[in-house]
């Protein structure tokens, strides 16, 4: 976003940040009319090291390419780029990497534009993701049109380099329609901009350099944004009833409101007044480290148990599971692989690990294999984690491994995996704005401390030890055994967790009831 003597210019980011916050693009606005008189988050390694992966990724295509002897040349920016870039278009160079493009009130530099054998520009992005997202339409679609100014014609072709490499076509005529309407709101937001009016932050939104000054402005305004799991159509329904901050929602009498599910709603109210009375325990108590009040969820259908009452009980070989990973690594990797599991009366600790994707899938196939050994002993041990992550990971990998593929299907299939994160989810409501682990852990153990404390806190100690000359077993290296330590508590944390449900299980007299979809799992090779 810039300001020049005559207009305003703008650039595919700018649409991005709109469509994943208008709260930032406003803000971002605001810091462009009055410099220096917002504050943005400070710098942080965690946005230098996606920033510096994302180059690297995309120069390692770029020496690909290169290596391949195609016709490729390169736009240096500057102030002839754009016409640098025409004459490039009009004399077919086969690829242009950093093309300079605009239109209207939009200007950007597309990693490439290469030559199909139609004769024709294609818009090719890198991106250091494994998978699609929904702003690279927009960003492509941006370009799109910014091209079409230069050849008279929209181009047919798009697409995107993913991390691992793997090239994802695009058909923009199927994202062209969801752009218009992000770009026109962007418009209409910048055209109709006023200093006094910031729109709401979106809860959950991704407000980049401003989160906070979002998270400050929902706090002074007690807004509804704070209250856990809460959609933006939900917010919209509770102000149309007059229910605009968390006090008030806690606190209502109402009984119903419109258009909003009586057991929604109850459920909303009950989390707002935990919130509530969580928080003013804490500041009587001078301490965010009390643990938070919460209600326990009665399961209602038998047929399809949640909650409390899909938690299995304990068995002496169950694993409590939890992975390491580092996203920039080319396509991925997933580092460190750690289990700990019950060793007589004892928690022990089993951990693999991978420095490269052959390791990775050595990882993979020993863990499965240990999996395997102890289902032979007891097929009613479970497989414990917290949230969606090892399940996702272990079937990405698994996806290069063929028939292995087929046994971790099995066991998912048969209910192995138990994620305590739904068990928490629908089993109960907890006084914290977040259900994340770190969040949840203040119910049965004391907050963490230490270097490595948290998952990006991880990330940005391997990327330490990638860089350090250490040795690459835990026993020698510092870095590694400080990440072997915070996996491992990680793991006895998920094993508390599971042990501290089972205890308000009992209390309440809930009983376990397996689900009738799970199949039997096989032991076959």
């Amino acid at each position: 976003m810039k300001k020049t003597s005559h207009a305003y210019l703008y650039s595919p980011s700018d649409l991005i940040r709109y469509q994943n916050s208008p709260f930032a693009s406003w803000m971002e606005r605001y810091d462009l009319e009055f410099p220096r008189v917002l504050e943005r988050d400070p710098e942080n390694r965690e946005t230098q090291l996606i920033f510096d992966a994302g180059n690297e990724h995309e120069k390692a295509y770029l020496q690909i390419l290169q290596e391949s002897g195609q016709d490729l040349v390169e736009i240096n920016r500057g102030k002839t780029s754009i016409q640098d870039t025409k004459d490039a278009i009009h004399n077919k160079r086969g690829i242009i990497f950093q093309a300079a493009m605009q239109r209207e009130h939009f200007r950007g530099y597309a990693d490439f534009l290469m030559l199909n054998p139609e004769g024709e520009y294609e818009i090719w992005d890198t991106k250091l993701s494994r998978n699609m997202k929904s702003y690279y339409y927009v960003q492509l679609c941006c370009y799109a049109e910014m091209l079409e100014e230069i050849t008279g014609k929209f181009p047919t072709g798009a697409g995107i380099i993913l991390g691992n490499f793997t090239k994802q076509t695009v058909n923009l005529d199927d994202h062209f329609e969801d752009y218009l309407k992000i770009k026109n709101e962007f418009l209409h937001q910048m055209e109709n901009w006023d200093s006094a009016l910031p729109p709401d932050p979106l809860p959950n939104a991704d407000h980049s350099d401003w989160s906070n000054a979002a998270r400050k402005w929902m706090i002074k305004k007690d807004h509804l944004c704070l209250v856990a799991s809460i959609r933006v159509s939900q917010i919209q329904k509770l102000n149309d009833a007059g229910i605009t901050t968390v006090q008030q929602l806690a606190s209502t009498p109402l009984a119903s409101i419109s258009r909003l599910k009586q057991e929604t709603f109850e459920a909303l109210k009950n989390q707002a007044a935990l919130q509530v009375e969580t928080q003013k325990i804490r500041t009587s108590k001078g301490t965010n480290n009390v643990p938070p009040l919460f209600l326990v969820k009665s399961p209602t259908d038998p047929q399809n148990p949640k909650g409390l009452s899909a938690l299995p009980p304990q068995t002496s070989e169950d694993i409590y599971f939890d992975l390491e990973g580092y996203p920039f690594f080319p396509g991925g990797l997933e580092y460190l692989w750690g289990a700990s599991y019950h060793q007589g009366d004892e928690i022990a600790f089993k951990d693999w690990w991978a420095h490269d994707h052959e390791d990775e899938e050595h990882a993979f196939c020993a863990f499965i294999d240990w999996v395997k050994q102890k289902l032979t002993i007891n097929p009613q041990m479970h497989i414990y984690h917290y949230a969606a992550y090892e399940k996702t990971a272990l079937k990405r990998i698994a996806c290069r491994l063929g028939d292995r593929a087929r046994e971790l299907d099995e066991l998912i299939a048969s209910g192995v995996f138990v994620d305590l994160y739904q068990v928490v989810k629908q089993g109960l409501i907890v006084g914290e704005e977040t259900y994340s682990i770190k969040k949840i852990e203040r119910l049965y153990r004391v907050a963490r401390d230490g270097d490595v404390s948290t998952s990006m806190g991880s990330i940005l100690a391997y990327a330490d030890w990638l860089k350090s000359g250490e040795p690459d077993d835990w026993e020698s290296s510092e870095i590694l055994s400080s990440l072997r330590s915070y996996n491992r508590d990680d793991c006895e944390s998920t094993w508390e967790l599971a042990r501290w449900l089972r205890d308000v299980q009992s209390s309440e007299g809930i009983s376990y009831q397996t689900n009738p979809a799970q199949k039997a799992v096989s032991l076959s090779a």
